[in-house]
């Protein structure tokens, strides 16, 4: 199997706050490139929570709109504000990506993004 094939392998790069699409985009083919975001972006409209639902249906169109929109009370997708990001630096995750995730003030980022797609 290769790797770029694996959604799973392809996510959990993604969802490392130090890589995110960086690492990928700079050492795969760039012809793998667009098949994996599309495999990470079902995978996560297969998993996430159901409050991040409220747009229906977002497109390419609405999530780039939603992106550029001056009105930070607008819903933004908890995938999309991640990728939009910039990638943590590796010294300020102390015990690893899932330990950063768990942290109190990503909690609460999550929450304030879902409270403000209600």
């Amino acid at each position: 199997m290769k790797t770029n094939d694996s959604a799973a392998y392809t996510a959990a790069l993604d969802l490392n706050p130090c890589m995110k699409w960086e690492y990928i985009t700079s050492t795969w083919q760039a012809e793998w490139i667009p098949d994996a975001k599309a495999l990470v972006a079902k995978l996560w409209k297969k998993y996430r929570r159901s409050s991040d639902t409220t747009v229906p249906n977002p497109n390419v169109f609405t999530i780039w709109k939603l992106q550029k929109s001056a009105r930070r009370a607008d819903y933004v997708d908890e995938y999309v504000r991640h990728i939009r990001e910039p990638p943590v630096p590796q010294d300020h995750i102390k015990q690893g990506a899932r330990s950063w995730w768990l942290e109190e003030r990503q909690q609460r980022l999550i929450s304030k993004s879902i409270k403000n797609g209600a």
